[in-house]
């Protein structure tokens, strides 16, 4: 560092910033807590000596791990001396079981945030060597066998989704933590580890949801968020509405927004053919829609479509509830047709009866 000089002519050296000193104005500047905590991980970590740097990397990676799992993962194994000091650490705390340990889970989750960002190769390399190391264990161990799916996930989705998909019905909630985990990771790469993931967590996603409805194009994972968020994603709701043309992705906005879209639902019933996202616009609209409903009536051949039109035309729609009485088979066309002709079915009413008995509900329900 170059010398200055002062008023009196002296020479002297400016004092050197400590890191603690750069560390404390570095925190004074975060705006946020997430990037306090982002920012407190680093230096922790970097003042570490590199086996323990390079360990602590690696151990956030898995849910657990004991001495023998962690050397599995690194390239310089840890003697007994260098374990006990990465276990004294802070951030490390005991898990169930016999030697075993994990990184606090809000450190892991900037831990691993942190390196799929910077190095996803590095990443997916560790979770490969967690998976060779699993898979050699005990799967009678519910422990070691979720483990194992967990990692061959990562390093080959379309075997472990299957066998995700088979076991997370008995064990949903052992694999919220590991669900969280890939949602930070692999759900890029793998749209079905994604909405696996958020059926796991169901609306403890609700961050994620937000954060994949901005950033995920797939509609079956934007119709997974939509459903999770309900009224907190009117925004999007009105966003896509304007930006897809995927039913499934249309109806639930139309569905969360309500009387709000009334004016998508007039534009998508004059050009949306799909049966759902028609009678999504008609039930918003009701009265409103009893011109396109006669028109529906006539040329639809969707039972939900034609049931809806007969329940917003009422006694306008005599004629075609009694063509459709003899047409259909559908309960819920028969039942809206019999509600509005009334006394006028009871003929009707008795050849159902007498031709599927009194188990027909509609029929049985139309009898006075």
């Amino acid at each position: 560092m170059p010398e200055e000089e002062d008023e009196g002519g002296y020479f002297y050296q400016p004092p050197v910033r400590r890191p603690y000193q750069i560390l404390l104005e570095q925190l004074q500047a975060c705006g946020t807590q997430d990037e306090r905590e982002r920012l407190l991980m680093r230096f922790s970590i970097s003042q570490l000596p590199e086996p323990l740097r390079a360990a602590v990397q690696a151990a956030a990676v898995p849910r657990f791990f004991d001495r023998a799992f962690l050397n599995a993962l690194l390239d310089q194994p840890l003697n007994e001396a260098q374990f006990a000091e990465l276990t004294g650490l802070s951030y490390i705390e005991p898990y169930p079981g016999e030697g075993r340990f994990n990184v606090h889970e809000r450190s892991r989750k900037l831990l691993q945030e942190k390196l799929w960002q910077e190095d996803d190769a590095l990443y997916r390399e560790i979770s490969r060597r967690a998976f060779a190391h699993c898979v050699k264990q005990d799967q009678n161990d519910t422990t070691w066998r979720i483990e194992t799916v967990y990692h061959q996930l990562i390093v080959e989705p379309d075997e472990g989704i299957n066998k995700f998909n088979y076991i997370i019905t008995e064990w949903k909630e052992s694999y919220k933590s590991y669900a969280e985990s890939l949602l930070r990771t692999v759900w890029k790469q793998h749209p079905d580890i994604l909405i696996a993931c958020l059926r796991i967590l169901g609306g403890e996603a609700k961050e994620d949801a937000r954060r994949l409805l901005k950033e995920s194009q797939n509609p079956t994972v934007l119709t997974a968020c939509l459903n999770i968020l309900g009224g907190e994603a009117k925004e999007d709701a009105r966003r896509l509405l304007k930006e897809t043309q995927h039913p499934a992705v249309l109806a639930v906005c139309l569905n969360i927004l309500g009387a709000e879209a009334e004016e998508d639902a007039k534009r998508l019933l004059k050009e949306n053919q799909n049966p759902t996202v028609l009678t999504t616009c008609l039930k918003i609209l009701s009265a409103e829609a009893k011109e396109e409903a006669r028109c529906l009536l006539k040329e639809s051949h969707n039972q939900t479509v034609l049931a809806v039109c007969l329940r917003i035309l009422g006694d306008e729609a005599k004629e075609d509830a009694r063509r459709l009485l003899k047409e259909t088979q559908h309960p819920a066309v028969q039942a809206a047709c019999l509600n509005i002709l009334g006394a006028e079915a009871k003929k009707e009413v008795r050849r159902m009866l007498a031709a599927e008995g009194s188990g027909h509900a509609p029929a049985r329900a139309a009898l006075p």
